[in-house]
């Protein structure tokens, strides 16, 4: 037997089913239906946490959750979304790896997005090798968003920072260089050609938003003055 409850997020209306197992889904709808009532204390504390998480105030979910039925690979992977910690993210090929199939990242990516308990299964933390947010089943300004909940000041500011290098780019006056403003230190770095401002787009999606941790994912010489501050 199922029960719903609703909740009004930030994000969108969130439906919420459980069975006597334990929370069965969790995804975003269009419209508001119809608590169950009585509503069961799983849902009654799963809306709880709900709220706590998008206030800030909880950064690990505590409920029952209910496989049932689903196949197992997807259930191994869905295992290694929820050991990603809050404020972090992982890549799809981290996962492949932890499942000692490296070439299943494609798998991988299915099974994210056949997740059926959103937000609590974090699938939103997991990203693409490259760095970049890759997809979302509610696409990825709301996968943004819930970044930025979680770490306003490594992914939020540092999506901004990659959509203002892709759609309004600026050249500095009298060679072919461009500028990219750092959302954290509020200065900006110069790049010399595409590879070096690619590499710190990925860097700053993996939280670190410093020349020395480009540095280290790009063959460049950074000590050249490539990139000042």
């Amino acid at each position: 037997m199922e029960s719903k409850a609703y909740y009004n997020s930030p994000i969108g209306i969130l439906e919420v089913v459980a069975t006597l197992r334990g929370i069965r889904s969790l995804k975003k709808v269009e419209r508001r239906g119809k608590d169950t009532d009585p509503m069961p204390d799983l849902l009654e504390n799963c809306i709880q946490q709900l709220k706590e998480y998008f206030e800030g105030k909880r950064q690990v979910f505590n409920v029952a959750l209910d496989w049932a039925d689903e196949p197992e690979f997807h259930q191994a992977v869905w295992k290694e979304v929820l050991a990603v910690p809050y404020g972090h993210t992982t890549s799809y090929l981290a996962i492949a790896d932890k499942l000692h199939n490296p070439k299943a990242v494609r798998a991988v990516g299915q099974a994210n997005a056949h997740n059926p308990i959103a937000i609590i299964v974090p699938c939103h933390r997991v990203i693409a090798k490259s760095g970049e947010l890759q997809g979302y089943f509610y696409g990825l300004d709301i996968k943004r968003q819930l970044l930025e909940l979680e770490n306003p000041m490594s992914f939020a500011r540092q999506g901004s920072c990659l959509n203002k290098v892709w759609k309004t780019p600026k050249h500095t006056p009298g060679n072919k260089t461009r500028q990219i403003p750092c959302a954290i230190s509020a200065t900006s770095f110069t790049f010399r050609n595409t590879r070096e401002r690619t590499c710190a787009i990925s860097a700053a999606i993996r939280s670190d938003c410093s020349p020395g941790a480009w540095s280290g994912r790009c063959s460049t010489n950074w000590s050249s003055g490539a990139a000042t501050e």
